[in-house]
């Protein structure tokens, strides 16, 4: 199968008259839209019959298939992908940001029980008794 028409590299390949698509019969117009060739022909009137027809799957009908089968445009995928990433690096920065602030909360506790120690250090001693006679 190829695939040619708008936002392809081959967009100018003739279609074979009387081409139509094998799905909704309508005949794809390559300038619009993307076409598949399925390289297949059948018989306009049965095995009688004398004209062959080409056999294309278009850009729509390949969009709804794709919905059908639970599939996304490669646009949607794009834009899921990007927010994800965006996403994670929101991720990072904030376990970062959380890892600093633990650190200083570690580091205020560690400050007040050092000012703890300094005062119990610092306080003046206890006067000496004087044995009474």
């Amino acid at each position: 199968m190829d695939v040619f028409g708008k936002g392809t590299d081959e967009p100018s390949r003739p279609l074979l008259p009387p081409g139509t698509c094998w799905i909704c019969d309508n005949s794809p117009q390559q300038e619009e839209m993307k076409v598949i060739d399925t390289r297949r022909n059948t018989q306009a009137g049965g095995a009688l019959s004398h004209v062959s027809i080409r056999k294309y799957v278009c850009e729509p009908c390949v969009k709804q298939l794709g919905e059908a089968m639970g599939m996304v445009a490669a646009e949607v995928h794009a834009q899921v992908a990007r927010d994800g990433s965006d996403a994670m690096a929101d991720c990072v920065k904030l376990a970062h940001e959380l890892s600093e602030a633990r650190e200083a909360q570690t580091r205020v506790v560690d400050a007040d029980e050092i000012l703890a120690r300094i005062e119990k250090l610092t306080k003046p001693a206890p006067k000496p008794r004087v044995p009474q006679k």
